[in-house]
């Protein structure tokens, strides 16, 4: 069901990418995996460079755009770390990091980092898992599961390595302003994994509860308590 997500959150990018950076900017993604979203940038006339600290993934990545036939003067893929390769300051228009910066031990430094890479306007589009999400109830299933454990009515679940912080838009305009960027936006969405007796629901009836809350959103405040958050910053044109 979290594929619901990931695919909805790279829409989400893309789009926001585009309508903020002029056509045939330079884009940087960082962490750029398989190449999903990078393929996608590409394909809409940006340069795109991805940078990624696993080979496999960059290989898939590079068959990707060769299957995709691709100009290889429009892209770079790159094997390494954002915050020591050898990128030239302000050389981007945009950049992308989704799932990335929630495990970073240092969220302060990469966002420093992104800010020099950045050109004078440029846009940065991150993302990263809520702090509070609907689908455990704004916390209260959470908080229930630790009482049982406490009481001794529930065994601890292992960890599921998802990273280390969540967040809110506050936190992300936090973040993104102490780093010197204009904070322009956060938008959460995708509503799937629900604990409780949803958890029982099919995939066919859980994918249901996804498209109609996503829909309800639109009219209603809740994108915010979705499972993932996207927010977009600004480096000043000054």
């Amino acid at each position: 069901m979290n594929d619901l997500v990931l695919a909805n959150r790279r829409r989400l990018a893309v789009e926001l990418v585009s309508s903020f950076v002029r056509p045939g900017g330079r884009v940087l993604d960082a962490g750029c995996g398989a190449g999903l979203v990078a393929l996608d940038l590409a394909e809409r006339g940006f340069f795109l460079h991805g940078i990624d600290i696993a080979e496999p993934m960059l290989e898939l990545a590079r068959s990707r755009f060769r299957d995709a036939t691709v100009d290889e003067r429009h892209y770079a893929l790159t094997l390494g770390e954002v915050e020591t390769a050898e990128l030239a300051p302000a050389s981007f228009d945009g950049i992308t990091a989704l799932g990335f910066i929630e495990y970073q031990v240092d969220e302060a430094e990469l966002l420093r980092r992104f800010h020099e890479l950045l050109a004078p306007g440029g846009i940065l589009v991150l993302s990263g898992p809520t702090r509070v999400r609907l689908a455990n109830y704004w916390g209260l299933a959470t908080k229930a599961r630790a009482k049982l454990i406490e009481l001794g009515l529930r065994r601890p679940a292992p960890s599921r390595g998802v990273g280390l912080h969540r967040y809110s838009p506050e936190r992300f305009r936090s973040l993104l302003e102490a780093a010197g960027f204009e904070f322009l936006k956060a938008q959460g969405h995708g509503f799937v994994e629900f604990e409780g007796p949803l958890r029982r629901l099919p995939y066919n009836g859980e994918r249901a509860l996804h498209q109609a809350l996503s829909a309800a959103s639109r009219w209603i405040p809740i994108n915010r308590w979705g499972n993932d958050m996207i927010a977009v910053g600004r480096k000043s044109s000054a």
